[in-house]
């Protein structure tokens, strides 16, 4: 390998580690165990919090997500679980008490757990020497066969851990800034599997954009060197926000409700998927609300948080989707639907186009060229974010 002197040999450092994390290995623990079971009743402490019934553990679902756990473990790339459902995945975290801390402040994962039209529930847990260390997968099902119900009581429920505070450059949501952060964004900007929750579309250089430049100032940080950072930029390692102090208790969110009822035709029209597949494209760096002009049905605005991976998509009349964008093709980015009446969609990007389904509704092929969305279906559709003024 060769690589230029940089930063006293910690970019050069950083990229023989790479090559060491990279490298696949078996699974080092791959059984259904109680941390599992923990954090599905994680799941249904918060659900009964919400007013939601709990979710029964299914046999079958259980197999397909340990399945893909250890496939994913041993192979350190995504292996999507088998058969039908929602399903979502986190990565490093060893336990359930951090999986859920983690997503607690992560809302795309939220209206998912809390929705009632999902009865049943599979987990898979598994850890490797991969980038990622740990590998959870979650199946959430509208069946309600084949089933085991879960306890809601929360006196056996380990202790949530201490909020992880909001740190400049902690791309992947440790607590800390380390090389592992600066491998994280040299991985999203290579369009690798990357581990980066904490990423914002600026960039810890405040650039606006990604480039290698930030991955250098975290080098930079953990060799004790000085990084040029704009004025405004917080300083890599600061405590951007004050950490909230340990709850036992998840803080209630409220589900989204929209106003009226829905109309089926006025529908049709799913412009809102344009923004959703742009950010899918182009790896989170819509910040703020960008709203669609459908030829048919009303209007929607999506909103893009910084640094999160969460859509939320809002009209008042009809439907809110919830998605949460994956930056790895092939792995289907979910758009959950507020009303049991509406059916989630799907979107699944291949090489040259992305598919969004659902069982029974439309379906759009949409293609992306010099940042225009394209969707065709039922009705065809062009988005491309406006041009600041």
């Amino acid at each position: 390998m060769t690589c230029f002197v940089l930063a006293a040999g910690l970019a050069c450092a950083a990229l023989a580690l790479a090559a060491v994390l990279i490298a696949p290995s078996g699974p080092q623990a791959n059984a259904a165990d109680a941390e599992t079971a923990a954090l599905i009743q994680y799941f249904n402490q918060y659900r009964a919090e919400q007013g939601v019934g709990p979710l029964s553990t299914s046999s079958t679902l259980n197999a397909n997500t340990q399945t893909a756990t250890d496939e994913t473990a041993s192979s350190c790339s995504y292996q999507i679980p088998d058969g039908p459902g929602l399903k979502f995945a986190t990565t490093a975290y060893p336990t359930a008490a951090m999986v859920w801390e983690a997503w607690q402040k992560d809302p795309g994962y939220l209206p998912w757990i809390r929705d009632p039209k999902y009865h049943t529930v599979g987990v898979g847990r598994s850890a490797s020497d991969c980038s990622f260390g740990h590998i959870w997968w979650v199946i959430l099902s509208t069946d309600g066969a084949v089933t085991t119900p879960q306890p809601t009581s929360t006196s056996t429920l380990p202790p949530s851990p201490t909020p992880i505070p909001d740190i400049g450059g902690d791309i992947d949501c440790s607590g800390d800034v380390t090389l592992f952060d600066g491998l994280e964004v040299l991985k999203v900007i290579g369009g690798a599997n990357a581990h980066a929750p904490c990423i914002t579309a600026s960039g810890p250089d405040c650039t606006g954009f990604l480039t290698a430049n930030d991955a250098l100032v975290l080098f930079l940080y953990v060799g004790g060197l000085p990084a040029d950072l704009p004025d405004g930029c917080p300083a890599i390692g600061s405590v951007t926000t004050p950490a909230p102090g340990p709850s036992p208790s998840v803080t209630p969110t409220p589900a989204p409700t929209p106003a009226g009822t829905p109309d089926p035709g006025a529908a049709m029209d799913h412009c809102w998927l344009a923004p959703v597949i742009y950010d899918m494209t182009y790896h989170w760096l819509l910040e703020g609300d960008f709203p669609c002009a459908p030829a048919n049905g009303a209007a929607y605005t999506c909103n893009f948080p910084a640094g999160s991976n969460a859509i939320e998509c809002a009209t008042d009349t009809l439907a809110h989707y919830s998605c949460y964008v994956w930056s790895d093709p092939g792995i289907d980015v979910p758009c959950v639907s507020s009303l049991s009446t509406d059916e989630d969609y799907l979107c699944n990007q291949n090489e040259t186009s992305i598919t969004c389904s659902a069982e029974t509704s439309p379906t759009y092929v949409c293609t992306v060229e010099d940042q225009l969305v394209t969707c065709t279906g039922p009705a065809t559709f062009a988005w491309s974010p406006p041009t600041p003024n």
